[in-house]
């Protein structure tokens, strides 16, 4: 069934109004959705619907709702990506593929061998990714749209409290433990950070202060990876 986000300020007793132009668009014209057809709707914070298309107009279309489904897609555990900040480009698969593994959060932040500074985005962008998120979990049938937080030094991030703290290294250093056995500890209501660096990695200075702060220093067992495939990665090892 045809699947659409709707923000919880159009649900209102009985039914939704979609009035985004990409939805309006794809019911009317690319699926050519008529009066009474069923739709799936999902509201990003873990509710889903079935409805039914009461009216199609351009302004808008008003869909009857019917019950409130049970999504089995989404994950118990709370997965924090805190990712490095990359290349505009870069971002856009770390948001999309992250988003459909099921990562809770996103924290992007400033790395002292990362050649991208907060200073060379705008809201713009943001908007852009929190679109992809939206987009991502429709595609993959997920209910709950995860938080982008971009203004975070890594000082800030390696506060965030945690149950299980990770900092992924490229490196089988000592005392770091390969993320398969590290999945081991996970239980299915735990809250996990791991921390993914920049393309040059992490300085000896970033990764003191995160074994401070009770990291443990996590690395896969695999050739050297991308920052922004790194990510997706270790998300599916935490999360399967």
């Amino acid at each position: 069934m045809h699947r659409f986000f709707v923000e919880k300020r159009n649900i209102f007793p009985g039914k939704v109004l979609l009035e985004d132009s990409e939805s309006i668009h794809k019911i009317r014209q690319v699926l050519r959705l008529n009066i009474g057809d069923k739709i799936t709707l999902f509201d990003g914070e873990g509710g889903e619907y079935s409805g039914e298309i009461m009216t199609l107009q351009k302004a808008g279309i008003m869909v009857k709702i019917g019950s409130r489904l049970k999504n089995e897609r989404t994950d118990k555990q709370y997965l924090t990506l805190g990712q490095a900040l990359t290349r505009s480009t870069k971002i856009d698969n770390v948001v999309r593929m992250n988003t459909e593994a099921g990562v809770k959060e996103f924290v992007f932040f400033e790395a002292d061998y990362g050649v991208v500074k907060l200073k060379d985005f705008n809201e713009n962008k943001i908007e852009r990714w929190r679109k992809i998120t939206q987009e991502a979990c429709r595609q993959s049938e997920r209910a709950d749209i995860p938080n982008i937080n971009f203004s975070v030094s890594f000082g800030e991030v390696i506060g965030i409290e945690a149950d299980l703290k990770i900092i992924l290294h490229c490196r089988n250093i000592e005392g770091s433990a390969d993320l398969k056995n590290l999945r081991k500890k996970i239980k299915s209501d735990s809250r996990i950070l791991i921390l993914v660096g920049p393309e040059g990695g992490f300085s000896k200075e970033e990764l003191k202060k995160a074994k401070a702060k009770g990291f443990i220093f996590g690395f896969l067992n695999l050739p050297i990876l991308r920052t922004e495939t790194a990510g997706i990665v270790a998300s599916s090892i935490l999360l399967s």
